[in-house]
């Protein structure tokens, strides 16, 4: 009797294993997006730490990672509009972000991070060498009183070094808001 049930329990544990593999696969695939390459056009005024450098539109932009906002001043009276972060990857044969940002405040010399209340689903969206992503953010006027002043926005990257390892970057942007 034990050898009727023998063959079919190993088809189903065969199947078993085969399903689980694809539904790893179909649950990787949805979390991590990869995107198309797109156009990268040129950063003013855009630090990026890895390098420590402020790089300007005279600078080398092929072999970096930097991010550019779509206008550098803001007025008081549009800080509810959307702005959009443009991350450009000219560096890596991959690299992983988030929608997480936070956004710092310049005083007395210092950059001190503007306390917001703010939450994220947090996906990670993969993207290859030679393309860009853009992320449209929001300053919370709610949660903290803006004045005018320099800030910027800091978002993170990580590059996979080695299985399960990565190493963590972060890019600024400066905006100016002004009256």
């Amino acid at each position: 009797m034990l050898r009727l049930y023998t063959k079919p329990l190993l088809v189903l544990i065969c199947l078993v294993i085969s399903c689980n593999q694809n539904a790893e696969k179909q649950l990787s695939d949805s979390l991590l997006k990869t995107l198309p390459n797109a156009d990268s056009t040129s950063a003013e005024n855009q630090i990026h730490q890895e390098t420590s450098v402020e790089i300007d539109e005279a600078d080398n932009l092929e072999d970096t990672v930097f991010m550019k906002i779509d206008r550098n001043t803001i007025k008081l009276s549009e800080l509810d509009q959307p702005i959009t972060l443009i991350i450009t990857n000219n560096k890596y044969e991959e690299i992983m972000t988030g929608k997480h940002y936070t956004v710092e405040k310049l005083e007395n010399g210092e950059w001190s991070r503007v306390p917001e209340d703010r939450f994220f689903n947090d996906l990670g969206y993969v993207f290859k060498k030679g393309s860009s992503i853009d992320f449209t953010i929001h300053l919370s006027t709610d949660s903290y009183r803006y004045e005018p002043g320099k800030y910027r926005i800091k978002k993170g990257y990580s590059v996979k070094v080695k299985e399960y390892k990565y190493d963590d970057y972060e890019l600024y942007s400066e905006i100016i808001i002004d009256d």
